[in-house]
């Protein structure tokens, strides 16, 4: 018989499954708001409490694949923080059939692979995921997406697929200790995570996705980064294996990605581009965190990875904003808008600086765990790091500057832009809230970031674990 835990995480993949094929048959119901907001709402109570239990559940992992483990129980939670934030940001002419459907489509999806233990189970939700942007109208202007998405689908499935049948088991844990006989394997999976993810070279189809797409579906795209898990189980514990600490070349990419993204987001003519920049280098700075199997490093990455999801939501809703006032805002002169809009002015510097792990958020003690792992042993690539999140500050300061400071053209000097509205202060406050809090309280996200850590390395072939104290002195080092 299934057990409470059991019956709370799949009801939490049902239900806004349920609710998007309702909202496809029956366009009223996206209009219903306290409709779409109760179903997430009830979904992020149930994984609360399933955090709370601190508890393993298997969802029948021999037939079904899935299981929640340490690591997915906060990447879920903020998962479905990020719904329903913008679910609740939505204006009222985007409650439509294709956008809202799109966003729980994604979100399921996204819950789903970060559940998934095993080979068929994490494609099955990849291609959730993926369904909108190959699918939907909305995106069919923007083919690259499309091919990129359909693309990175086919290569990490063939090598998930080539490595299982050299493991003799579709399990991710197994995969692994076989990636010496097939490193071509290794290599499509990787080379397919770079291509989702937008890491350089592969970053003009998630860049141009962000001039025309809309921003609901997208926010739900970009945010979670679910396909991340297959980092977390499957490249780190290889390179735990066989190099004990971040390889040289992905790590080397990864910090050109983040610094060439960080610098590209101030030469951008207008804010939506910029903000698609800004998404690449931040993607490429959590990939170089998750890949990192020191567990100091390993733990920074994981809690930088839930923490952006909170912090590029915010970011992105602040934008989304200024984007439904004001259309894609130019930025070859200034603005003006901050007497204005003073919320919307200091949302964008709080989240577009959390990303960036501005002291006192959770951010700050991610970064501050990622710079004491492998990559203190590489000045090069200590000294790229740097320099990427410090252009990316730099970015966000910039763009700051230029939409709420300076004198107003005279083309909008008589032009009125609200600040924010109820709905959207409330949204802001409590994703603020959420990142200040976990500032203030570095040990609640320690703990069980470390517990995640211990876990998987007694399941797999990972690297030799120490004792866990120094691990919460850093954190409370980092705060």
């Amino acid at each position: 018989m299934a057990s409470l835990e059991q019956w709370l995480v799949g009801g939490s993949l049902a239900l806004p499954l349920l609710l998007a094929l309702a909202v496809r048959i029956w366009p009223v119901l996206a209009t219903k708001r306290p409709l779409l907001l109760g179903v997430p709402a009830l979904t992020l109570a149930s994984f609360v409490s399933l955090v709370l239990l601190r508890d393993e559940v298997p969802l029948d992992p021999a037939h079904t694949g899935l299981a929640l483990d340490a690591v997915a129980r906060p990447l879920l939670v903020a998962a479905s923080g990020v719904v329903l934030a913008v679910l609740a940001a939505l204006p009222k002419r985007e409650l439509t059939r294709s956008h809202v459907s799109a966003i729980l489509i994604i979100y399921v999806g996204g819950c789903w692979v970060l559940l998934s233990h095993g080979v068929v189970s994490l494609m099955l939700g990849y291609l959730v995921t993926a369904v909108p942007i190959l699918t939907f109208k909305e995106f069919r202007a923007r083919r690259l997406a499309r091919y990129s998405q359909a693309l990175s689908l086919a290569l990490v499935g063939a090598g998930l697929a080539w490595l299982a049948d050299a493991a003799g088991t579709t399990a991710l844990s197994a995969l692994p200790a076989v990636v010496t006989a097939r490193p071509g394997a290794f290599g499509l999976v990787v080379l397919g995570l770079a291509l989702r993810l937008g890491v350089f070279p592969f970053q003009s189809w998630l860049v141009g996705l962000f001039e025309s797409a809309p921003f609901g579906p997208l926010i739900m795209s970009v945010a979670p980064m679910s396909m991340l898990i297959v980092v977390e189980r499957v490249i780190t514990p290889t390179v735990a294996v066989t190099l004990g600490e971040v390889p040289g070349a992905s790590a080397t990419l990864l910090v050109i990605s983040a610094a060439l993204a960080a610098g590209m987001v101030v030469v951008q003519t207008h804010l939506r581009r910029a903000l698609g920049w800004f998404v690449v280098s931040l993607h490429s700075t959590i990939f170089l965190g998750v890949l990192d199997p020191n567990p100091l490093g390993h733990m920074g990455g994981l809690a930088m990875w839930a923490a952006s999801t909170l912090a590029l939501t915010g970011f992105a809703i602040v934008i989304w904003a200024l984007f439904t006032r004001r259309g894609d805002i130019d930025l070859r002169e200034h603005s003006g808008f901050h007497d204005q809009t003073p919320t919307l002015a200091a949302s964008f510097l709080l989240f577009g600086l959390a990303c960036v792990g501005l002291p006192g958020t959770i951010d700050f003690i991610s970064e501050d765990l990622t710079l004491h792992g492998s990559i203190a042993h590489h000045p090069v690539l200590l000294v790229g790091f740097l320099t990427g999140v410090s252009t990316l500050g730099y970015a966000v300061l910039f763009l700051a500057f230029r939409i709420f400071l300076g004198p107003r053209p005279p083309q909008l000097v008589d032009v009125r832009v609200p600040d924010v509205g109820t709905r959207e202060r409330a949204v802001l406050v409590l994703l603020g809230a959420l990142l200040l809090g976990g500032g203030m309280a570095p040990q609640s996200i320690a703990r069980p970031l470390t517990d995640g850590i211990v876990s998987d390395n007694a399941d797999t072939d990972g690297p030799p674990h120490t004792d866990t104290a120094p691990l919460h002195e850093a954190g409370g080092a980092a705060h």
